[in-house]
């Protein structure tokens, strides 16, 4: 839109927004009749509705007036109900841009609504080569001091299921994510000094979730992951024996179940929200078969002809670093291989 056409049109809007904040009776949340009643708590006012929809034109026109009356903080921060920041995160296609603009102006990062602050209420790509624009979202709100170890939960509406941002690259493979999206934002993390051995709902951390899962990762970023403090724990050693207990400290919830049920497809195009696409995965998200144990990959001082690209990598010679095993892990590979760090082992 060109300048005259925006002067023209943006006056139009505000006056749509007047009119309809003294007509309807939820006053200026107004655009809230768009999507319902479950959103009420959200306070949906109409600068709510173009920061979800990217109208960064119209949004810049309502800083200018907010800047001319003194009001930029309270247009931006003052919002009830879920902060202006997050609609560029959560509802509707998450914008990149628009979160650029809200925090360049002055937008809380760290403000929160629901016990979530903006970075962990965004909702992930089901398939996108780039990570699509939720991770040009992370990226913006990483850059301008969101915590890299904020947690991202995968239902929405609970927070009893969660995990590390970091841990979405372990499982992106899932989303189908392309490999440069993923280290491109290994390496962001990383860069942020995020925690390699924060731990998810289920007490995996991040390096466990790849070996177990089985995702390739370049032997130069296991490298640097083990150089930043992240360890290899005696979950590794060995593959749990559920019938004898054997390497099973009742702690390895591992599940066997197919991965689009463990990591739930999320469209983010719809504009529905997130609460309502949740209710239909919850049959999915709360099966008993989470408790199950994947026996299928044999653990690192397992002996194994097939094996998975961490286990390969990770028998080297060149990984067996006994700093980069944590105490029990240390421990247990001894126990299994008496010559585990001396001699390599074919």
């Amino acid at each position: 839109m060109n300048p005259v056409e925006a002067a023209t049109f943006f006056p139009l809007l505000d006056e749509i927004d007047s009119e309809s904040s003294k007509e309807s009776h939820d006053g200026e949340y107004w655009a809230r009749c768009l999507y319902g009643d479950h959103i009420s708590h959200w306070k949906y006012n109409f600068p709510a509705f173009a920061v979800a929809n990217s109208m960064c034109g119209y949004v810049n026109h309502r800083l200018s007036r907010a800047k001319a009356f003194g009001t930029t903080d309270h247009f931006l921060n003052g919002k009830d109900g879920r902060p202006l920041l997050h609609f560029s995160a959560f509802h509707g296609t998450p914008s990149p841009e628009m979160t650029q603009l809200l925090i360049d102006s002055g937008a809380n990062i760290e403000a929160k609504f629901e016990n979530k602050t903006a970075i962990q209420s965004l909702v992930l790509p089901g398939r996108s080569i780039d990570g699509g624009s939720s991770l040009g979202v992370m990226k913006v709100l990483l850059n301008k001091g969101a915590s890299p170890n904020s947690r991202y939960y995968p239902t929405g509406d609970t927070e009893k299921e969660w995990f590390p941002l970091i841990h979405i690259i372990a499982g992106a493979g899932d989303y189908d994510w392309g490999e440069e999206a993923k280290l491109s934002f290994l390496h962001l993390l990383l860069d942020r000094q995020v925690d390699p051995n924060g731990r998810d709902w289920k007490g995996l951390t991040f390096i466990e979730v790849l070996y177990w899962h089985g995702r390739k990762l370049p032997q130069d970023q296991w490298v640097r992951l083990f150089e930043m403090g992240g360890r290899i724990t005696k979950k590794m050693i060995c593959a749990p024996d559920v019938t004898t207990g054997d390497g099973y400290d009742g702690h390895i919830p591992i599940t066997s179940r197919p991965a689009s049920s463990f990591w739930p497809e999320i469209s983010i195009r719809s504009l529905r929200s997130r609460r309502s696409r949740n209710r239909a995965q919850r049959s999915d998200l709360s099966s008993d078969s989470d408790q199950e144990i994947d026996t299928s990959r044999p653990g690192l001082c397992d002996q194994s002809d097939g094996g998975h690209d961490a286990y390969v990598v990770l028998r080297q010679k060149k990984f067996r670093v006994k700093e980069w095993y944590d105490k029990d892990a240390r421990k247990e590979a001894k126990r299994r291989s008496p010559h585990w760090f001396t001699e390599f082992e074919v």
